[in-house]
Formats: structure tokens, C-alpha cells, sequence
């Protein structure tokens, strides 16, 4: 399954190049989260959802509205992670006992209020 990253950026009739130059990033990056959204770091991810206003789940195209969707949403988005901010995930399991999704979302909340 693919992102909805093409389809906001054609619907701003932009460029890979020119969404890439608006959130830092190369239009090779910008292609290849087009193509397989395995690796899109969140710092990308989060700038995506605040340029194009829409949460981080429409971009990754994540189907609420089924019970498969709901019940893989915490392992897809652990799929969607940096190296550096799993392992920093791995660390704050050990030491606090939150289920990975209330974990996910407080991190998305610090690094907005943090950027």
C-alpha cells in the first residue's frame, strides 16, 4: 500500500523537487516516500503533515475506519520508524509501562512542540 503523498502533492500541482525544497529534503527522498514508505524518518513525516495540513495517518494512508486497519496500525507505524528513534522507543518501553501507540503519539507530540 502506498502513501497519499503523491496524490497531496499533485493536488498542489507541485514538483517532487519543489515539495522536496519546501521541507528540506531532495527529490530523490521525496520519490522513493512516494514509492515505499518503509523508511520515511518522522522528522519528513511530520513536516509533510504540518505543510499539507492533514495528519500523519492520511499520509501513510492508514484505513481507520476497518478493524484490520486499527489492529496494524501500531505495528505499521513501528515499521515507519528511524533506527535512532526505534531504539529510543525500545529504551522507553523498558522503562515505562505504555502500550505502543499511546508511545508513538507522545513522541509525535514532543517533537512538534520541540521543533
Amino acid at each position: 500500500m502506498r502513501s497519499n503523498i503523491r496524490k497531496l502533492r499533485k493536488d498542489k500541482n507541485l514538483s517532487q523537487a519543489e515539495l522536496g525544497k519546501i521541507i528540506g529534503v531532495s527529490q530523490q527522498i521525496i520519490s522513493r516516500m512516494e514509492r515505499d514508505r518503509n523508511r520515511i524518518e518522522i522528522d519528513n513525516l511530520l513536516s509533510l503533515a504540518d505543510y499539507f495540513h492533514v495528519s500523519t495517518d492520511y499520509i501513510l494512508a492508514y484505513d481507520e475506519g476497518s478493524v484490520a486497519g486499527l489492529a496494524d496500525r501500531s505495528a505499521r507505524k513501528r515499521d515507519l520508524l528511524d533506527e535512532d528513534t526505534e531504539q529510543e522507543i525500545r529504551a522507553l518501553e523498558q522503562r515505562v509501562s505504555v502500550d505502543q501507540e499511546g508511545l508513538f503519539d507522545l513522541l509525535v507530540g514532543l517533537k512538534r512542540y520541540l521543533a
